[in-house]
């Protein structure tokens, strides 16, 4: 049974996320201490635990409503991508572009490449 497998998962996830947390809140605590803040802009604020297709169900909706996001989720969130993922999502001025169609295609090849970049 894999019932005793995925407890003891959930139980490492829950107490990795509990660890970062506590390890957030205690730095956060002596933030005036030299070097502390460089180190609290390199440590996660957000960490995402769970399987893998609830990982690209977050990228997915995070990246909006578009042809090419569910594609683009799978390419950041895939089996042997080294973990965690760094994603940072910007939004500015310029707008996406349409939905779908040789704009989305080649913003979805970009992402193939980064993601490519990092599983190496």
């Amino acid at each position: 049974s894999n019932g005793g497998l995925r407890k003891k998962r959930s139980t490492v996830e829950h107490g990795i996320a509990w660890v970062l947390s506590e390890v957030r809140t205690q730095l956060e605590a002596i933030a005036d201490v030299e070097g502390v803040p460089e180190l609290l802009d390199r440590f996660p604020e957000c960490v995402l635990l769970g399987g893998i297709a609830a990982r690209r169900e977050l990228v997915a909706a995070l990246l909006g409503e578009h042809a090419v996001a569910a594609s683009a989720a799978a390419l950041l969130v895939a089996p042997g991508m080294r973990q965690p993922v760094a994603l940072e999502l910007r939004c500015g001025a310029e707008d996406f572009g349409p939905a779908n169609g040789p704009e989305a295609e080649a913003w979805l090849r970009s992402v193939a490449q980064a993601a490519g970049q990092a599983l190496g």
